[in-house]
């Protein structure tokens, strides 16, 4: 468990943190790098004496499901629950052998412990060893690994490596648990999201979506501008992939910029291109940023997404103005306007720079993001 293998192992722990089905593959990877008979990771909630959530290796997973399923429902004999208790007491992130914690010698006898039988048995190991991954309770984050041979000793190459990955592990798991309390309120917001005309994600930092809404998966489908490929959010123009990433990033990062966090979008179909923001998000429990970003798409070529209704409340625009503006806010370029104001396009780009002007804004995309900000795009529902 050295160099590019413990690094790949780390990288898939940090990975599932959004993706908590792949823990199960967390520890494989361990096992096949050292060795072990078998390797657990999981959260043991110490108010209810049950193991909520378990992760494990193969050889458990094949021949042990039976006794995983007294654990989480709770029927593990005291001296194991009581053993996880004792946890507590020890530092985070240090592995210690079962025979420690307890206060035996190596080859000391231990207290009965029927499931600590059972599951040795399976796996075919003689030593069981272990760790807390997180700083307080209720709920206390284990690593267990299993160990043969003839003694209670790591190898040196995973004896140096092991606190570091149970570090990276604890870490992990607790954004993870961040991440599915957000997500549990976030998809109410979602299935809310469904009566808009826009598309709405929620992404880590890289850009994996950890849930999205229907009008999200449909324009990602289409690949017009914007892909889901592999459950990372992205553009299909190759020049915007950068941009693409830089504003999801820049959304979990703290003091993002709101200038910085939107960006255009340019279409196979060579439409107007799409709009694409991101917003930063605080966890109402904890106070602190998320380790998530909203992400928003809008195609403005489709009629009442985007409207300057909104900008009216400034009280310094003239209803021509507004006019102009809504125009430009679903796409509309110089050529087009100049058209509907029976004007010449040079006439009209001046209009359109003094109209961002008023605004203070810079460029269309300045403008459009005001819009964004000084409306609601709620479709109307016909009943």
């Amino acid at each position: 468990m050295r160099g590019a293998e413990f690094a790949e192992i780390l990288r898939s722990a940090i990975d599932a943190a959004v993706r908590p089905q792949e823990w199960d593959g967390v520890c494989d990877r361990i096992v096949a790098s050292s060795d072990f008979p078998a390797f657990f990771i999981f959260e043991y909630d110490s108010t209810n004496s049950q193991v909520p959530i378990m992760h494990l290796s193969r050889a458990i997973r094949e021949g042990g499901m039976d006794l995983v399923d007294d654990l989480i429902g709770g029927r593990a004999p005291q001296a194991e629950t009581e053993l996880y208790g004792q946890l507590v007491d020890l530092p985070p992130y240090r592995h210690s052998f079962e025979h420690e914690v307890l206060g035996f010698g190596a080859n000391d006898a231990l207290p009965p412990n029927a499931i600590r039988d059972a599951i040795l048995n399976v796996t075919g190991a003689r030593w069981r060893f272990g760790g807390r991954l997180n700083d307080f309770g209720p709920v206390i984050d284990i690593a267990s690994g299993h160990l043969g041979g003839p003694t209670a000793e790591l190898p040196a190459d995973i004896r140096a490596n092991v606190d570091v990955l149970f570090s990276v592990v604890g870490k992990s798991l607790e954004t993870g648990r961040v991440i599915r309390r957000l997500v549990r309120s976030y998809q109410a917001m979602l299935d809310f999201f469904d009566t808009l005309d826009f598309g709405a994600a929620f992404c880590d930092a890289e850009g994996r979506i950890v849930v999205s809404n229907r009008q999200f998966g449909e324009l990602a489908a289409e690949r017009d501008g914007l892909t889901d490929v592999g459950g990372i959010a992205g553009a299909t123009h190759p020049e915007d992939r950068p941009r693409m990433r830089g504003i999801i990033h820049g959304a979990t990062r703290p003091a993002a910029r709101p200038e910085d966090l939107i960006m255009s979008l340019r279409r196979r179909s060579q439409g107007v291109p799409f709009v694409a923001r991101t917003l930063p998000l605080r966890d109402a429990q904890t106070g602190v940023d998320a380790p998530l970003a909203l992400l928003l798409v809008f195609d403005v070529e489709r009629r009442g997404i985007l409207t300057s209704e909104g900008l009216s409340a400034f009280g310094i625009l003239s209803p021509e103005e507004l006019a102009i503006c809504d125009m430009l806010v679903q796409g509309a370029g110089a050529a087009e306007i100049s058209r509907s104001q029976d004007t010449t396009p040079g006439a009209a780009a001046a209009r359109i720079d003094g109209i961002t002007a008023k605004l203070a804004c810079r460029n269309r995309l300045d403008l459009v993001r005001l819009a964004m900000m000084t409306s609601a795009p709620v479709r109307r529902d016909p009943g």
